[in-house]
């Protein structure tokens, strides 16, 4: 019955929501462009202005532990991906500019696609690991040039509750360049905004998202032959960090 009562408040809140994520966003992405053009890496002061917005918008209330600090350089960050604040939070938790990958069809949404192309985006087509692998290859040079990427390792947003099933394309890129991983665990966010809502705050108004960022892990001894068991090992402790947040 409370459901009931509250549902038409959540409702405005969620549509006054996305009307200022919206208004937001287009009126920041001059700023962006203008930056991005100059220098790329620049473009965060524009992301991280956006991002908190978005968060504070949506109620979300970030509790973040740190390992270690994030490094600045390099690294692939691995993270648990439930819902579409993960992006936003993503920015404010690695407090600089990464790279990312997203779906290939992306690409085709008005303004988003322009985005990531600008942003330089690994666009990803789905189900396919002889291309992701591909794809990973071209951009290994980035990572030794210093460019860092955040890659769900669950190839996309797990729908249920925990941790999917890890794919093997972000390991095999970590590997071949010697990459360092970072694991970001989060847990919170999907009580704002599932996976099956096309907006948020339709159940709350505000959630806390704890944020768990674990300490660096080397790739230099992942070998072919051993690389499914730490993944699996990888996995499990994403698993009991996630049970414990």
């Amino acid at each position: 019955m409370k459901s009931k009562i509250l549902f038409p408040f959540h409702l405005l809140h969620a549509l006054l929501s996305i009307f200022v994520i919206t208004v937001t966003t287009v009126a920041l992405f001059p700023f962006f462009l203008i930056l991005v053009l100059i220098d790329v890496k620049k473009g965060f002061w524009i992301q991280i202005l956006w991002a908190r917005m978005f968060l504070f918008i949506c109620g979300v209330r970030m509790h973040i532990h740190y390992e270690e600090p994030i490094p600045r350089t390099g690294a692939v960050v691995l993270f648990n991906h439930a819902t579409f604040l993960d992006i936003p939070a993503l920015v404010v938790i690695t407090h600089q500019f990464m790279f990312y990958v997203a779906k290939k069809e992306l690409e085709k949404l008005p303004l988003l696609g322009t985005c990531f192309k600008l942003v330089k985006t690994l666009m990803m087509p789905r189900n396919d690991l002889q291309a992701s692998i591909k794809l990973y290859e071209e951009a290994k040079e980035r990572l030794h040039r210093g460019d860092s990427f955040v890659i769900s390792p669950e190839g996309g947003r797990n729908r249920n509750i925990g941790i999917a099933d890890f794919k093997s394309g972000p390991f095999i890129f970590a590997m071949s360049a010697q990459a360092d991983l970072v694991p970001v665990i989060m847990k919170g966010a999907r009580e704002l905004w599932p996976p099956e809502h096309l907006v948020p705050n339709l159940r709350k108004m505000t959630s806390r998202l704890n944020v768990y960022v674990g300490a660096k892990i080397s790739t230099k001894d992942w070998t072919e032959e051993n690389r499914k068991a730490k993944m699996l090992e990888l996995k499990n402790k994403f698993e009991v960090i996630y049970s414990q947040l």
